[in-house]
């Protein structure tokens, strides 16, 4: 039997962002109240009444999970059932969560990092929030190593459970776009929609276009968009849903999104005009890159680190080399999150399900480069579309 995860909501927390690379926490009492609130005796007194006792855990370890809470519960639920160490997330939103963690600095409650946001994770650095840590294990599945684009420079997280931005259209749309810029043709006016681009996906996306692009096309860019009347909803989800029922004809999303492939809803990647993957190995600017080209469907990592200073560091380290082994990527293959696997073999297996298709000739950004334009994207965001 596997014990039920125990999962803490992020509540009563107030976090004030100055800059996407300075991270200022406030902290309610109630917030700091909703982890110590919470432990394995519960757990055990509800089993015995039941008279289903699972065996006392060896130990613990505390993740600060801005995930799909579904996705971190599959695989902690594994781990936990093998190991006999009792996983705790907390889960809530990115920002929030890096918030909590930069302020419990000098005393750390977490153990782990696991983040869906690339975004929050590179704007952990500068407040050394992250320790060093090497999966050995997990990287001799690797010849030569954990690949660099999907691993922070200094060693502090991991990239795995792979996501893209693609146009989700519907199965009836005749001639569908194939860039971003096609979205802004007069056939589609009133027609397209998105998350809203100040935060998650959405935002991670509008970075990468500015850090490529520069400022003053995707400027352009937004205002076309607003101009045809582009809608705007609150999640991936509800833009995926928006296409399925017809609301719309086409949506950029993420293949996270629950929902795609499903309802009259197929994925299109879009292509790439600049001949090249990115990452630090191939590093693009508005000095190499045509304004508005395609590069491709962007890679937005799942992210995973070790808290510098947590208290379970034996079991930080233990439940980190899972999620990155080999078992844990066949998890993300039953998963509905739609993550796809960096193992060439899982990636391939992964393959028909996931990507209905030829495979992406995927941009994948260095995202400590991405942050840099963060506030800028966000706040072109604002400005043109009104938020």
């Amino acid at each position: 039997m596997i014990r039920q995860t125990r999962v803490v909501q992020m509540t009563q927390i107030n976090s004030v962002r100055k800059s996407r690379g300075v991270l200022v926490w406030l902290l309610t009492a109630g917030g700091m109240l909703s982890l110590a609130g919470c432990g394995a005796d519960d757990d055990r007194a509800d089993a015995s009444a039941r008279g289903d006792v699972a065996p006392a855990p060896v130990g613990r370890v505390v993740v600060y999970a801005a995930s799909s809470d579904a996705q971190a519960r599959s695989i902690a639920g594994v781990f936990e059932q093998r190991s006999g160490v009792e996983v705790l997330l907390v889960s809530g939103d990115g920002g929030a969560l890096a918030d909590r963690l930069v302020g419990e600095a000098a005393s750390p409650r977490a153990d782990v990092w696991w983040s869906a946001d690339p975004l929050a994770t590179a704007g952990l650095a500068p407040s050394s929030a992250l320790g060093v840590f090497v999966a050995s294990d997990a990287q001799a599945d690797f010849g030569g190593g954990w690949p660099t684009v999907h691993r922070a420079a200094d060693d502090t997280w991991y990239g795995f459970g792979l996501r893209y931005r693609v146009l989700a259209v519907g199965r009836e749309v005749e001639s569908p776009p194939r860039t971003l810029r096609d979205l802004a043709e007069p056939r589609w006016s009133g027609r397209i929609g998105m998350a809203r681009p100040t935060e998650g996906d959405a935002l991670a996306h509008l970075a990468v276009l500015v850090g490529l692009w520069g400022d003053a096309p995707v400027r352009s860019w937004l205002s076309a968009m607003e101009q045809n009347g582009l809608r705007l909803f609150e999640s991936e989800e509800a833009v995926v849903r928006a296409v399925g029922t017809g609301e719309i004809d086409v949506g950029i999303t993420s293949t996270g999104a629950a929902g795609v492939g499903e309802n009259g809803v197929a994925w299109i990647w879009e292509v790439n005009e600049i001949g090249v993957g990115g990452g630090v190995s191939a590093p693009r600017s508005p000095e190499t890159v045509p304004p508005l080209s395609a590069f491709g469907p962007v890679t937005l990592p799942s992210t995973i680190g070790r808290v510098s200073g947590g208290p379970n560091e034996a079991e930080a380290r233990a439940l980190i080399e899972f999620v990155l082994s080999d078992d844990g990527e066949r998890l993300l293959l039953g998963g509905s999150a739609g993550l796809a696997p960096l193992r060439p073999t899982l990636a391939a297996e992964a393959s028909a399900a996931l990507l209905a298709g030829d495979a992406p000739d995927a941009y994948i950004p260095d995202w400590s480069e991405v942050l840099e334009s963060a506030d800028a994207a966000e706040g072109l965001a604002r400005e043109v579309l009104g938020l």
